[in-house]
């Protein structure tokens, strides 16, 4: 831990420093800090404690000279959000890295890395990089291993985080301290490498997936974001070992007693199953707090919870990005839904989100902290009403795919939306929950208009009611066509609203911010 000589409370960057079997490194290298040009305090996984705007990593075994991070704090004072060291531009001390990282290793993953992200960079590898405290923690990084700093490359590029690169001098480990890879084994560089190459597939699988979606016809030629929240509705999925080993037993609307895979007739159980290679001799249960096809996301719910049970059943945690990920594998690739990837992480992240949609396919989801007493007057001033009827996504969402795809003025609404999203989180932000309704007002007449299948006669009835009740705006939920309505309205007009729509089902419910979890494991 290193605390400012000067007492500054608010140091402008603080340094974090993984030291584990640096022991015989780890003093030359504070020696080396305190001749720098900024202090500021390093614990090991210490994000929580970092107080300087700005964070920079590196090695304790004194390969990076930390002597000389000024480019990295001249770039940040510029306007960088993410700044890589890279050895490649800069210098390689004579035996400091093996040719096998030099000349192969390194060269190739990151080619693979800026082919499918688009990005430039020349060595993704280097341990030595900085980051804005404030871009650290949207990121939400989640890996364990070495890919941690492969994942929080990838995330710079979802972010789409400014980013640059400062040539850094590289160093020959020092004498008597053997490498990482030459302690563990020869076959510890090839591990590594597989591990980033991993998690590029995790975090980039559309790259190699041409997949439909309500959204991915506009995302795929120009960013897309929506914003979204999580009510506490929840999909339930038990599972549990069957007695009979040779049998897997399904309970939901009905039962199933089969013998192979291929037999289960519920697709999203089967396929679930399937990718996850799982073996008879197993029991699932579902029960849901909402039917399908009333656009609240109950069937990314449930597959979101089937494969959080299916992982817990094995003795593995599932992170929520994976969660989600998969997910989108399970229902728009393997099944091949028409439906967007939206639910799908509002269902495992829980709370309120804005999720971005980048054109290589890449996706971010930055959440919105609002204070508690905003997040109180927004629970209390949305209500849910049930149309009545529900409808098959799949038909609404292919009609709004071809008017993406053939009309250009269809586009250009998607464009509205999109640059809406971001205005309506800025107001959440802002704490200006009133022209957040109204802003939902103006997102639903551009919805509306983007395919006749989205409302209809009686939908624009019930709308206006509420409207002219008092209620500031409005949405079907999902695809729309049916469903739930929802609106904001605030409470002193609550109670004409109800009135107006009296022959409606009302929903009460709480914004939820927990996200996919598990309950009980055993």
């Amino acid at each position: 831990m290193l605390i400012p000589a000067d007492g500054i409370a608010d140091p402008e960057v603080t340094i974090l420093v993984p030291a584990l079997n640096e022991e015989l490194t780890i003093g030359g290298f504070v020696a080396w800090c305190r001749e720098g040009i900024a202090f500021g305090r390093a614990y090991i996984d210490a994000i929580p404690h970092i107080r300087g705007r700005f964070v920079i990593m590196g090695d304790a075994d004194c390969t990076y000279d930390f002597r000389e991070i000024r480019p990295f704090i001249e770039a940040f004072r510029t306007g960088a959000e993410f700044v890589m060291g890279s050895r490649l531009k800069g210098s390689i001390e004579p035996g400091a890295m093996p040719p096998l990282h030099r000349y192969f290793g390194t060269p190739v993953t990151t080619f693979i890395l800026n082919l499918m992200f688009g990005s430039r960079f020349s060595d993704i590898h280097c341990g030595m990089r900085g980051i804005t405290r404030d871009a650290l923690t949207r990121m939400d990084l989640r890996s364990q291993g070495w890919e941690y700093a492969s994942e929080m490359v990838l995330k710079s590029v979802h972010m789409r985080l400014r980013t640059t690169e400062v040539p850094i001098h590289f160093l020959k480990d020092p004498e008597g301290r053997l490498s990482h890879m030459k302690r563990r084994g020869w076959l510890e560089p090839w591990r590594a490498g597989w591990m980033n190459l991993r998690a590029m597939l995790i975090h980039g699988v559309d790259f190699f997936l041409i997949k439909p979606g309500d959204l991915a016809q506009f995302y795929r030629r120009k960013r897309g974001a929506v914003l979204s929240c999580a009510i506490m509705k929840y999909a339930f999925v038990v599972v549990h070992p069957y007695f009979n080993a040779a049998k897997y037993h399904l309970k939901y609307a009905r039962t199933e007693l089969v013998d192979r895979i291929d037999e289960v007739q519920h697709p999203l159980v089967r396929e679930a199953l399937r990718m996850m290679k799982i073996e008879p001799g197993i029991e699932v249960v579902s029960i849901a707090d909402i039917p399908s096809g009333t656009g609240l996301g109950s069937s990314s719910s449930f597959s979101v919870a089937l494969l959080n049970a299916l992982y817990a059943h094995q003795r593995v945690f599932a992170p929520k990005e994976q969660l989600a990920l998969e997910a989108c594998i399970l229902e728009i690739e393997r099944l091949g839904e028409p439906m967007g990837k939206q639910d799908q992480y509002a269902a495992a992240y829980g709370g309120v989100n804005l999720h971005e949609f980048e054109p290589h396919g890449g996706m971010t989801v930055q959440p919105l902290l609002l204070p508690t007493a905003i997040t109180a007057e927004l629970e209390s001033n949305l209500l849910l009403f049930f149309t009545g009827s529900q409808r098959d996504a799949r038909s609404v969402l292919a009609h709004q795919i071809d008017a993406v795809e053939q009309d250009a003025a269809t586009f250009g609404r998607l464009e509205r939306l999109v640059a809406l999203a971001y205005d309506m989180r800025d107001l959440l932000l802002a704490g200006d929950l009133d022209g957040f309704g109204r802003a939902l007002d103006r997102g639903w007449q551009i919805k509306r208009s983007i395919s006749s299948m989205i409302s209809n006669a009686t939908i624009d009835r019930l709308y206006e009611h509420a409207r002219a009740a008092g209620a500031l705006g409005g949405k079907v939920a999902g695809a729309g066509g049916g469903g739930f309505l929802l609106l904001y309205c605030p409470k002193s007009k609550q109670a004409r609203v109800r009135e107006a729509l009296c022959d409606l089902q009302s929903l009460d419910f709480r914004l939820d911010w927990g996200g996919a979890r598990i309950a009980f494991a055993q």
